[in-house]
């Protein structure tokens, strides 16, 4: 399957492993990954799933100011 191959908010979900309730509330309140409108219809770049799980990733060994010792 291709990096850019569209995706419906129900196997988009599922890719990130939610509701597909979450996504349309992060849409409402413009949150979470980036979609493409198309008349009525919202579709997500599988790309755009990646890059925004990729800017959440987070690193334990990494020591950040002001965290737990």
């Amino acid at each position: 399957m291709s990096a850019n191959h569209l995706l419906a908010t129900p196997e988009a979900a599922a890719k990130l492993g939610i509701a597909p309730a979450t996504m349309v509330d992060w849409r409402f309140h413009r949150k979470g990954p980036r979609y493409t409108k198309i008349g009525r219809l919202v579709r997500y770049h599988e790309q755009d799933l990646h890059d925004f799980l990729a800017a959440r990733l987070i690193d334990p060994n990494r020591s950040t100011r002001g965290g737990w010792s």
